[in-house]
């Protein structure tokens, strides 16, 4: 099995377990949307890692770009929508501003500015967002993975593997951190700091090779 599983399951026990103590009061509907969102993103990231360990790469992989867009659509909801935008997503499934569509990239960059990520999440958007379309939509990239030249077979390198667990690590705690940010807990900025630790060295220091 691969290796780097072993430091997934660190980090998604530690979310799980503390996901559990979390506690919410707010009334608002777009806080409660965004939440659920949020946590929806982190069970796609989990049935990500439990299909690989079932040797399902591309159905993996294609969850990815759920999962990704779940976290983001729940963190715009959270972060930078307004009451009105709200009202529109959860009754009628539009993202609007006025009578303009909203398109992924753009939910990306309202977030990083609104949470000051120092445009690292726009950084990441655009780096994996062609691949994560091509796994999601049957493109060219699970096409030139699933066949070895003479038979259809998986043929997804570890480093390659490696890399998505990185991109779903991403996703789950980044969906994580949204949660913590609107949480009534006392101790979220410590919970912070604990998951930081979790993903030190292995993850913060992963270097993209791309599929």
């Amino acid at each position: 099995m691969y290796k780097i599983l072993n430091n997934y399951a660190e980090v998604k026990e530690f979310i799980s377990n503390e996901l559990k103590s979390l506690k919410f009061t707010t009334n608002e509907p777009k806080i409660k949307a965004g939440s659920v969102l949020c946590v929806s993103a982190i069970d796609h990231c989990e049935a990500s890692i439990e299909l690989i360990k079932l040797k399902r790469i591309s159905s993996s992989f294609a969850l990815i770009r759920v999962a990704y867009e779940a976290f983001i659509r729940g963190s715009w909801l959270i972060n930078c929508a307004t009451a009105e935008q709200a009202e529109r997503f959860i009754n009628h499934g539009e993202i609007k501003n006025g009578s303009k569509n909203i398109y992924t990239r753009d939910l990306v960059k309202m977030i990083d500015d609104k949470v000051e990520f120092n445009g690292l999440l726009t950084n990441k958007h655009d780096e994996y967002w062609t691949i994560l379309n091509s796994f999601t939509h049957s493109g060219e990239v699970p096409l030139a993975y699933g066949f070895d030249g003479s038979s259809v077979k998986s043929c997804y390198t570890e480093e390659q593997i490696d890399e998505m667990v990185h991109v779903v690590t991403f996703v789950s705690t980044f969906s994580f951190m949204a949660l913590l940010d609107i949480c009534d807990n006392k101790d979220a900025l410590e919970l912070v700091e604990k998951l930081k630790l979790k993903l030190s060295p292995w993850h913060l220091t992963k270097q993209s090779t791309r599929c």
